[in-house]
């Protein structure tokens, strides 16, 4: 039955025209993920960066894909797509919508699809000036780059079940997706999984540099922490034991690990960081509600 499904889901997709604006740290992999996942067919996926001059200078490796389309604009995406996703920073995007609502050029049931931290969907409604358009809010992170994106989604009342699905499976084939049923869970997925990633490379930083001071050499500290740490995440990943159980394996009694969490014990700071990251979203929800 999922066979079947995941076949219907990819026909609607490929009768879909997919257009991605904005092509920075998330626009432009998300491209290329989709590309690579042999999913869409010829002259499907528009891409647009402002003006065609520049999409092409960011694009050039993607523009003999026989799937690209080369916008003139972003216009030329609102005309003629059917799924947009808009990876801008938030006053871009509030640019764009009311251009877009001015010009009167959106196609009224293509699916907007905002990937900027904090905008709620109303204030993103209330930006395009029009109530019945399909819209919904995508929390990406950086790992969309390397097919391992983690993308907490929700939508607003005017999306189709037709469309959910559809996104749904445009995103799992970037990563893994969790759809939320509010604006607020979002935020705490910007916590959670949007900054995570920088959580993770901050660690890997203070510990390059500690373990060269205390005498290894950059590059041979690098690769020890770099591998440890991809040998963590993967044995998490792939083991039947839960995150408490691999910890007390690694923890002996008056030992060296024992010794060292000891004084790393940040459970406070973990949380402090995380809740901070979850009140900053909605502080710059708040402020773009205003505008």
């Amino acid at each position: 039955m999922e066979k079947i499904t995941n076949e219907l889901e990819l026909q609607t997709i490929q009768k879909s025209r997919i257009g991605i604006i904005g092509l920075g740290n998330i626009g432009l992999p998300m491209a290329k993920g989709l590309i690579q996942a042999g999913i869409l067919r010829e002259k499907q996926l528009f891409l647009s960066n402002r003006v065609r001059e520049t999409t092409e200078m960011l694009s050039k490796d993607l523009t003999n894909f026989p799937e690209v389309v080369i916008a003139e604009n972003n216009d030329d995406v609102a005309k003629n797509c059917d799924i947009i996703f808009v990876a801008l920073k938030q006053k871009q995007i509030q640019k764009e919508f009311y251009q877009w609502k001015e010009l009167d050029i959106l196609k009224k049931d293509a699916l907007l699809v905002s990937l900027a931290a904090g905008v709620r969907i109303d204030t993103l409604i209330k930006w395009l000036g029009n109530p019945s358009q399909p819209m919904a809010r995508v929390m990406p992170n950086i790992a969309v780059a390397v097919g391992k994106g983690v993308f907490g989604w929700t939508v607003s009342d005017k999306v189709t079940i037709g469309q959910c699905k559809t996104l749904k499976y445009l995103l799992s084939t970037l990563g893994t997706e969790c759809l939320v049923d509010s604006d607020e869970k979002i935020d705490t997925i910007t916590a959670v999984s949007g900054s995570c990633p920088a959580y993770f490379f901050y660690l890997a930083e203070e510990m390059i540099e500690t373990a060269v001071q205390m005498g290894m050499q950059q590059k041979q500290a690098q690769k020890i922490v770099q591998e440890t740490l991809i040998g963590a995440a993967t044995l998490l990943d792939q083991s039947q034991s839960n995150v408490t159980t691999l910890l007390e394996q690694i923890i002996s009694k008056g030992g060296t690990t024992e010794a060292a969490l000891k004084v790393l014990y940040f459970r406070d700071i973990i949380e402090k960081a995380m809740k901070s990251a979850k009140n900053k979203a909605a502080e710059i929800g708040n402020h773009f509600d205003l505008l």
